[in-house]
């Protein structure tokens, strides 16, 4: 069954994640200044897309933690 919230639940629950973690933790600051954008060009020439790539990307996996 299909479920999905409506826009104005999708901007409280926003707000509520804003308030769930300290904007001055040291891995918040760095995502703050980080260019993944740049990071995952980098990383995209050791995982060609003809040969396969990791199932979960390196990028995002890097993010999480």
């Amino acid at each position: 069954m299909f479920f999905s919230h409506t826009y104005q639940e999708i901007e409280q629950n926003r707000a509520f994640y804003l308030h769930m973690y300290d904007a001055s933790h040291q891995l918040v600051q760095i995502d703050q200044v980080m260019d993944w954008h740049q990071l995952y060009k980098k990383l995209k020439v050791y995982y060609p897309q003809r040969i396969g790539r990791p199932t979960a990307c390196l990028l995002y996996t890097s993010r999480c933690v």
